[in-house]
C-alpha cells in the first residue's frame, strides 16, 4: 500500500497530498489496468546527461576494479524529475496471475 511522505518528506505538490511506493509488486500483482485517460504526468525542470569516461568501478566480487579510460569505454548519467497524478484511484485495478 502506498505511504503517505508527509513524515519523511514533500507532503503535498501543487496542493495535492504526496504518496511514496516500492512499486505494485504485493504478492500476487503484477500490473495496473485502468482509464489512462484520467491520468497525466509531467516532467519538471528537463533533462539533465553527464558523461564521464575517467570513473573507476569496483565490480560484484568487491575488490577488482575497471578504468573507463583504460579499457575505451565511459558512463552516463540521466537525471529526470517526474510528477505523475490520477483523478481517483476508482479508475485503476492491478493484474494478478490469479
Amino acid at each position: 500500500a502506498a505511504t503517505t511522505a508527509a513524515a519523511g518528506g514533500a507532503p503535498s505538490v501543487l496542493g495535492l497530498p504526496s504518496y511514496y511506493n516500492a512499486g505494485i509488486a504485493d504478492g500476487a500483482a503484477i500490473g495496473l489496468i485502468g482509464d489512462w485517460t484520467k491520468a497525466v504526468y509531467g516532467v519538471s525542470g528537463g533533462i539533465e546527461v553527464s558523461v564521464n569516461d575517467s570513473a573507476t568501478l569496483v565490480l560484484p566480487n568487491g575488490t577488482d576494479t575497471i578504468n573507463l579510460w583504460q579499457d575505451n569505454m565511459f558512463a552516463v548519467r540521466v537525471e529526470v524529475q517526474v510528477g505523475f497524478v490520477v483523478a481517483s484511484l476508482d479508475y485503476f485495478r492491478k493484474l494478478t496471475n490469479a
